[in-house]
């Protein structure tokens, strides 16, 4: 009886806590200052790789999760080949960007098919505009600019560097929104 009252006891304290927490479930505001890229979006994008650029047609679609406590992007690049009269995939990715209030930071966990899973704290460098970027395990590093200033448009830019200072750019998104 007294181990019954005693897990209770702790039960009741530990969901005390949580409901006191200010980013979990039922409130928006953490997430607040990323609502700007909520919505679905369309356009063009080129990716530099070793046989030079690559264009594709690009689409973004990002929606509030559990009362917006996350954010979920996802993304995919197509490119349109004549002889066989399809559309292939060329991107293909899953983004869930989660505030952590102890960290005060937006965490964006992304997923790319085929390439594996990275972890990010995302920098908000001015109101909608944000960068986020990661170590490249062969050497390097990527970065990834998100530029939302503009009503209605997602600008987005990616640059690899091999020394942290020298930076070239390998990505290029324009975007227009087409739906909330």
């Amino acid at each position: 009886m007294i181990r019954c009252l005693l897990f209770t006891s702790i039960l009741l304290t530990y969901h005390a806590g949580i409901a006191q927490t200010p980013h979990l479930k039922g409130s928006t505001a953490p997430m607040e200052p990323m609502s700007f890229m909520l919505g679905k979006w369309e356009g063009q994008s080129w990716t530099m790789g070793p046989q030079g650029k690559s264009y594709a047609t690009t689409t973004e679609h990002a929606r509030c999760k559990w009362e917006c406590e996350l954010i979920l992007v996802e993304g995919k690049g197509t490119v349109y080949d004549s002889a066989s009269q399809r559309s292939n995939i060329v991107h293909n990715a899953f983004g869930v960007i989660r505030y952590e209030a102890h960290r005060q930071a937006f965490i964006m966990q992304a997923y790319s098919q085929g390439r594996g899973m990275i972890e990010s704290e995302i920098r908000l460098l001015e109101e909608k505009m944000f960068q986020w970027g990661m170590d490249i395990p062969n050497g390097g590093k990527m970065r990834y600019t998100a530029d939302f200033r503009e009503e209605g448009k997602w600008k987005e830019w990616g640059e690899y560097s091999h020394d942290g200072e020298n930076w070239r750019k390998i990505l290029d998104m324009d975007l227009t929104k087409v739906s909330d």
